[in-house]
C-alpha cells in the first residue's frame, strides 16, 4: 500500500502520514491503534518494542523472514540483489502490484 493509500484509510492526509513516518509529527493512540488494525500487528510492533512478523504473512513468508533475520550482513546483501533482479524481470502487471 502507498501512504496515500494508507492515510485515506487513516482519514487524514498523506502529509500528515508522511510527517508521522519521519518524525516531524506524534500520531495520536488512536490513529496508532487504526494503523496496527490496517497492517494486522500490534501497536508494540509499530513502536519497535515487539519483534514479531505480522499475522497477515503466510507460513512461508514467516519462515523466510525468520531464515533472513538469522543470516549474517553479507549474506542478506545477496538476497536483496538476487530480489531486486527477479522482481525486475517479473511481467508489468506483478512487478507493480502493491502489497
Amino acid at each position: 500500500m502507498t501512504q496515500t493509500d494508507i492515510a485515506r484509510r487513516l482519514n487524514i492526509t498523506q502529509q500528515t502520514y508522511s510527517s508521522y513516518k519521519t518524525g516531524k509529527r506524534q500520531m495520536n493512540l488512536e490513529t496508532l491503534c487504526m494503523l496496527a488494525d490496517i497492517y494486522e500487528v500490534s501497536a508494540d510492533f509499530l513502536l519497535s518494542r515487539q519483534t514479531a512478523v505480522p499475522s497477515f504473512l503466510s507460513e512461508e513468508e514467516r519462515l523466510i523472514v525468520a531464515q533472513y533475520r538469522a543470516l549474517e550482513e553479507h549474506a542478506k546483501a545477496a538476497i536483496k540483489n538476487s530480489l531486486t533482479f527477479e522482481y525486475s524481470r517479473a511481467p508489468k502487471a506483478e512487478a507493480t502490484k502493491k502489497y
